[in-house]
């Protein structure tokens, strides 16, 4: 690789729901580029982010939702998203915690991986959990696992001090086959700004809410206006829920859930548009929850 020149390509990152796809992308960024939580299975949608590297290499990343065994009709809908994120990738991320069980999950994980033809890493992930020795033994266990798997590179990460992201970008580089950028490079997120406010009034929720509601809740913006003589964007906001009892517990006594929820998530929101914003909230349960869901996607 020529390395006067600029060279770009896309990366997926691959693995379970909680295996810190989201963190490392918010670490290589070292900002906030998609939302964490302290739960599995936060990110629904395959998230698009562009990183320049050393300004000569622009990866664009898609985050996606963990790959899991099937069974209900929305794990199907983020199975589709991950064989979508996946096509004409240069590379493939497959991260794996150290607190993998090695379960059915997994299983389900080595069989996906079996069908790829893309080049592929192995990212250990939370490896700050496990002392060098414990590394050693744990990193065989996942190649003799997943020995049908021929990883071109195998690293330790730890998003917590950063450990290897940058050994791991400056890997990745010879692994980038397109000789130009196929985007600005101020461009960072390619989601809407809809999308992206959606996203963080998300996090709150699940921030806020620890219970399963976050899971059964889907974020629409409804509408945005500017409001001139305030100088200030008025959004509308629809949180569609599964079920009527769970709209009670969303609110809250005397509507504490709902008025933390909407304070938090305003002062994201105009950190992240640097504008002063009106945000009102509407909760509603919906019988098309799933139908809702696939709009979005």
């Amino acid at each position: 690789m020529d390395k006067n020149n600029e060279f770009s390509g896309f990366v997926t990152l691959i693995g379970e729901p909680n295996a810190g796809k989201s963190t490392l992308i918010n670490t290589i960024f070292k900002k906030k580029i998609v939302i964490t939580s302290f739960k599995a299975q936060t990110t629904r949608n395959f998230i698009r982010c562009v990183f320049v590297y050393k300004n000569k290499f622009q990866f664009i990343f898609i985050d996606t939702p963990g790959v899991h065994k099937g069974g209900s009709k929305e794990n199907e809908l983020m199975g589709k998203e991950v064989n979508k994120a996946i096509k004409d990738v240069d590379l493939i991320y497959f991260l794996c915690p150290c607190n993998c069980k090695f379960d059915e999950r997994t299983t389900n994980i080595l069989n996906f991986l079996k069908k790829l033809k893309n080049d592929i890493f192995l990212l250990i992930t939370k490896s700050d959990l496990l002392k060098e020795p414990e590394l050693l033994i744990f990193k065989n266990k996942v190649l003799s696992f997943f020995k049908e798997i021929n990883f071109k590179e195998v690293f330790f990460i730890s998003c917590v001090n950063e450990l290897n992201t940058d050994h791991l970008l400056e890997t990745s580089t010879a692994y980038l086959k397109n000789p130009f950028f196929f985007y600005e490079k101020e461009q960072e997120v390619l989601t809407s700004s809809n999308f992206q406010i959606s996203e963080l009034i998300r996090e709150t929720i699940f921030e806020h809410l620890r219970c399963e509601i976050p899971y059964d809740s889907i974020v629409l913006v409804d509408l945005i206006k500017k409001n001139e003589e305030k100088n200030m964007l008025i959004i509308y906001v629809s949180i569609l829920l599964k079920k009527n009892s769970q709209k009670i517990i969303f609110i809250g006594k005397n509507g504490e859930n709902i008025k933390k929820i909407g304070m938090i998530s305003r002062q994201k929101i105009e950190n992240l548009l640097g504008q002063k914003v009106y945000l009102q909230l509407h909760v509603k349960p919906t019988k098309h929850w799933i139908s809702n869901f696939l709009s979005i996607n």
